[in-house]
């Protein structure tokens, strides 16, 4: 029988100590989605194997952060992921961590100090 495919939301640590996103006192995270094993989904971060979510990730990678993400269950669509990829983002956002990955609405987004955004 075939394994059906899981997605899980995971929280990566963003390294903030050169403040290239203003004040490093701010926790910086990234949230995001996936169908893979997390450490396998935080390697391919680390080491820049992917696209547009490595341009946060990319020599700024720290540690899983499973404290803030690791009472929520695995689901079995991507759709559903994406809106608890979307609640979390928000969610950190107001509890004041600076958020980056596709959750978080446009509309929330704001540079904070010089940093890319």
């Amino acid at each position: 029988m075939a394994t059906r495919r899981r997605y899980r939301v995971y929280v990566i640590e963003l390294r903030n100590e050169d403040g290239w996103q203003g004040d490093p006192s701010i926790p910086w995270v990234y949230v995001g989605h996936t169908a893979k094993r997390l450490r396998e989904r935080w390697r391919e971060h680390a080491e820049g194997v992917r696209g547009k979510s490595t341009k946060w990730t990319d020599g700024r990678c720290g540690p899983l952060l499973p404290d803030l993400y690791g009472t929520i269950e695995a689901v079995a669509t991507r759709a559903e992921a994406e809106e608890l990829e979307r609640a979390l983002s928000i969610q950190l956002h107001e509890a004041g961590y600076g958020v980056h990955g596709d959750g978080l609405p446009r509309e929330l987004r704001r540079r904070r100090g010089r940093g890319r955004r």
